[in-house]
């Protein structure tokens, strides 16, 4: 429909009902007015129709899907800098992002509001848990403001039990925990596929080599989190996530587990990890499904 047709058909519309409350001679001698107001909540809708979507296209990243919360789409934004060729800038970039979450995460909790808590289920539920999964969900739980634990699941296709990651939080938190957990896999197996390209990774083992990006990682996370400290910035928890954690799982099992760092492929995967610049360079999300950018949806 054209906007002359819009127009026609809106002023039509107005003073039809204008004419039907008000009566016949009473109705026409408002009509000038009721064609007045139609004029102008058509020329409404038109902007609507136009002008906004245009607006949206120029100023806003591709992708942007205007539901999800508003903190998620400034990080992406950030994240998107990241991507950047020089190191300088790429970093500081990820290091911005991280502190915006923080000081969002800090001042929600002073300001005493709880948020709508949820969970997700990351990646596929597997028969045994890795030590660079475990590195993973520390990682997810320490420094991305969400609780995680590994829950048991049946796997049906092959007829066993198993465990799958699941993440406690905030719409906004477990959206960028989500996006974290599908980034560090693709972005660890990329780099371990590089390694093994060189004299010295030919032999290397591969989940050794995963576990030492984690870590590397990680300890990359801890140092971010001194200077967050050094500004004021300090987490102190969500006493708010944890009791609704608690209620979702009132009994939890804590195991020790053994960690091997002895190794040169575990070396070599902690010096990789600790070069990561976390950035929007990612295609697919953590449960494998389809190709996204940090996108909203719950699973």
């Amino acid at each position: 429909m054209s906007r002359e047709e819009l127009h026609h058909v809106g002023a039509n519309l107005v003073l039809e009902a204008c004419i039907d409350r008000l009566g016949g001679v009473a109705g026409r001698l408002y009509a000038p007015l009721a064609v007045a107001i139609a004029s102008a909540m058509t020329i409404s809708l038109v902007l609507s129709f136009s002008l906004v979507p245009a607006l949206v296209d120029r100023f806003l990243p591709p992708g942007t899907d205007l539901a999800e919360p508003w903190i998620v789409r400034r990080i992406k934004r950030l994240l998107a800098l990241a991507e950047s060729d020089n190191e300088h800038e790429a970093q500081a970039a990820a290091s911005a992002a991280q502190r915006l979450m923080l000081k969002y995460n800090i001042d929600l909790a002073v300001s005493g509001l709880e948020p709508a808590y949820g969970f997700r289920h990351l990646g596929q539920p597997s028969g045994r848990v890795n030590e660079a999964q475990r590195i993973l969900a520390g990682i997810l739980a320490d420094h991305f403001f969400v609780q995680a634990i590994w829950v048991p699941v049946w796997r049906a296709q092959e007829g066993r039990r198993g465990s799958v990651l699941e993440i406690c939080g905030s719409e906004a938190n477990l959206e960028l925990a989500d996006y974290v957990h599908a980034f560090l896999n693709v972005t660890a197996e990329r780099l371990f596929r590089e390694y093994r390209r060189s004299p010295s990774g030919r032999s290397a083992k591969r989940l050794t080599f995963l576990a030492g990006v984690m870590s590397g990682f990680r300890e990359r996370l801890e140092r971010e989190r001194k200077k967050s400290k050094a500004e004021g910035l300090v987490w102190v928890g969500d006493a708010a996530l944890d009791g609704f954690f608690r209620k979702r799982h009132p009994r939890i099992r804590w195991t020790r587990f053994a960690v091997g760092h002895g190794s040169e492929a575990y070396a070599r995967g902690r010096e990789a990890g600790e070069k990561i610049v976390l950035h929007r360079g990612i295609t697919a999300n953590s449960s494998g499904g389809a190709p996204r950018l940090l996108g909203s949806g719950k699973r």
